[in-house]
C-alpha cells in the first residue's frame, strides 16, 4: 500500500480531532444535564428536610404556648372572661402542633421514599403525636376544673410536658446531627464525582492528541 501524502494524514488527523471534539461535547452536556438534575434532586431534598426542623421548631413553641397559656389560667382564671379566652388560645395551639406534626410526618415519608436513613425519624416521631394528646388532655380537664386556686391546679399538673419536651429535644438533636453528616458525606461525594469526571475528560484529550500525533507520522 502506498504511504499516505502528508496532505492526507493531516486531513485524517483533522477528522479525528473534529470527530472527538464533538464526543467530548456530547459528553459534556450529558454531565451538566446530569448535574442539573442533581442540584435539583438536592434542592428539592434540603427544602424538605429544612421543613422538617421548622416544623419541629414550631411543635416545640406550640407546647411551651400550650403550658404558658394553663400558667396564664391558674393566675387570671378567676375571670370567667380571661378563662374562656385562655381556653381558646390554648385550643388553637393544639391545632397548630397537629397542623406542624402532620406536615413534619409528610416530608419525612417523602424523604425516607428516596433515602432509608429517615425512618428512624418517622419511628421517634410517631408516638410524639400521643403524648401531646395526653399533655392537652390533661391541662384542658384541669383547666375545666379550675376554682380559681392557682397551686391546686398548677400542682395537678407539674411536670407533664416533661416527657413531649424530651421527646421533641431529642429528635430534633438527632435530625439536624444526621443532616450534618449528610451534608459532609454528600460535599466529599461531589468532590469524587468532579474528580472522575475530570479525569475521563482529561483521558479523552489526551487520547485525541495521541491519536492526531500517530496518524500524522
Amino acid at each position: 500500500m502506498k504511504k499516505l501524502s502528508e496532505k492526507a494524514k493531516a486531513n485524517r488527523a483533522e477528522s479525528l480531532l473534529f470527530i472527538m471534539l464533538i464526543a467530548m461535547a456530547l459528553f459534556c452536556m450529558s454531565i451538566m444535564s446530569s448535574e442539573k438534575e442533581t442540584v435539583r434532586k438536592n434542592m428539592e431534598d434540603f427544602n424538605a428536610a429544612f421543613d422538617v426542623m421548622v416544623k419541629l421548631d414550631s411543635m416545640n413553641i406550640a407546647v411551651l404556648k400550650e403550658s404558658k397559656l394553663a400558667k396564664d389560667v391558674w393566675v387570671r382564671g378567676s375571670d370567667p372572661a380571661k378563662l374562656k379566652q385562655y381556653r381558646g388560645e390554648f385550643v388553637e395551639q393544639i391545632g397548630v402542633f397537629e397542623k406542624n406534626y402532620a406536615g413534619a410526618m409528610d416530608s419525612l415519608k417523602n424523604l425516607a421514599m428516596v433515602n432509608h436513613a429517615y425512618d428512624v425519624f418517622i419511628e421517634k416521631l410517631t408516638p410524639i403525636t400521643v403524648e401531646h394528646q395526653v399533655m392537652s388532655n390533661n391541662y384542658l380537664a384541669q383547666i375545666d376544673k379550675h376554682t380559681g386556686n392557682a397551686a391546686e391546679s398548677d400542682a395537678k399538673v407539674m411536670g407533664i410536658d416533661r416527657v413531649l419536651s424530651e421527646q421533641l429535644t431529642d429528635i430534633r438533636d438527632r435530625f439536624d446531627k444526621f443532616l450534618k453528616s449528610k451534608g459532609v458525606a454528600s460535599i466529599a461525594e461531589s468532590q469524587q464525582d468532579f474528580n472522575s469526571r475530570r479525569n475521563i475528560i482529561l483521558a479523552g484529550v489526551l487520547l485525541s492528541f495521541g491519536l492526531s500525533l500517530w496518524l500524522l507520522n
